[in-house]
């Protein structure tokens, strides 16, 4: 759902914020296809990276800030290993406030409440699960098959909703 919100937030300017142009029902079915894409199309792709720049952590993380100082919210990935194996979790950066060197973000298991990210403490906790390894995955800024499948989500989901709102109310006969 980050990777989602923030091709919408890109690409559907002066439209509804995603909370209000999609339901729900239709913000959980989106969430399940993407999921399913993922773990089937992305999942290799993404561990391939964060693996490759876990010890360059200062270049990715400066790629990564560059972009949201320009305006462009950030995937982080969030990882934790433990007895059940790996469990990741992407997050959305939208501000960054470097007083504190924390990142703002959307955590979709928190939609209601800003959240943030303390890079030096370096330890973020979504419901119960506390996450203690942050990669700055670009290569998910612009993937083209993510890019397509988000773009076909929309148009299943929330075209009719977006169209509906430009038109005005037809009058009755």
């Amino acid at each position: 759902m980050a990777a989602y919100s923030r091709w919408y937030y890109l690409t559907r300017q002066g439209e509804p914020p995603l909370r209000q142009a999609c339901d729900a029902r239709g913000q959980q079915r989106i969430a399940k296809e993407l999921q399913d894409f993922y773990s089937k199309n992305l999942v290799k792709i993404q561990a391939e990276y964060c693996n490759k720049h876990y010890l360059k952590q200062a270049e990715s993380f400066r790629t990564m800030l560059a972009g949201l100082l320009a305006g462009e919210p950030q995937i982080v990935l969030l990882m934790n290993k433990g007895s059940r194996g790996t469990v990741l979790h992407a997050v959305l950066a939208y501000g960054w406030i470097p007083e504190q060197k924390s990142l703002k973000i959307y955590d979709p298991n928190y939609t209601k409440q800003e959240r943030y990210i303390n890079l030096e403490i370096g330890k973020y906790k979504s419901l119960d699960i506390t996450y203690s390894a942050i990669c700055f995955p670009e290569v998910l800024q612009r993937n083209d098959a993510l890019v397509r499948k988000m773009e076909n989500l929309y148009a299943m989901h929330m075209s009719h909703r977006a169209i509906a709102a430009q038109t005005p109310i037809s009058r009755q006969r």
